[in-house]
């Protein structure tokens, strides 16, 4: 048994696709399937871009550590951590020092109720405080001072 011979089509036949579809929607498929394809395309293009984006940020935190690491020295890393840790002391002493006027019994005439916004500016203030001496205080915990 032979195997059945290719078929070439005549130069006037329509494909079976021609066939199945209107004339009228030729068009319009067309344009369904080209969008179908530039989008694809935009997806892929995406894709790629997002890789390059990926390589973009590591790049760019790899050269931030190295010119971070240059401040990180002790000659600035010392007095930036005294600014931060006496900053956070004054701001604790500040509510410390408005808590105990407050309390005062010759203040009792001229004392009114905290609005809800100054007690949380007055939270937010000692949170800030206690969590920067924390920092400085863990600081010289992880990173002792060798001085050279």
């Amino acid at each position: 048994m032979s195997a059945p011979a290719l078929q070439q089509p005549h130069a006037g036949s329509q494909s079976e696709l021609e066939q199945r579809v209107h004339p009228r929607w030729r068009p319009v498929l067309t344009s369904w399937v080209a969008l179908a394809l530039s989008l694809l395309e935009a997806i892929c293009t995406l894709f790629v871009a997002l890789s390059k984006v990926g390589i973009l940020v590591t790049f760019t935190s790899f050269l931030s550590t190295v010119i971070v690491s240059r401040y990180h020295a002790n000659v600035v890393r010392i007095p930036a951590l005294g600014i931060a840790f006496v900053a956070g002391v004054l701001n604790l002493m500040v509510v410390w020092k408005q808590r105990r006027s407050r309390a005062l019994a010759s203040a009792a005439w001229r004392k009114r109720a905290l609005t809800a916004r100054q007690r949380w500016r007055e939270r937010l203030t000692m949170l800030a405080a206690l969590s920067a001496i924390s920092a400085v205080i863990a600081e010289f915990w992880i990173h002792p001072v060798h001085w050279q």
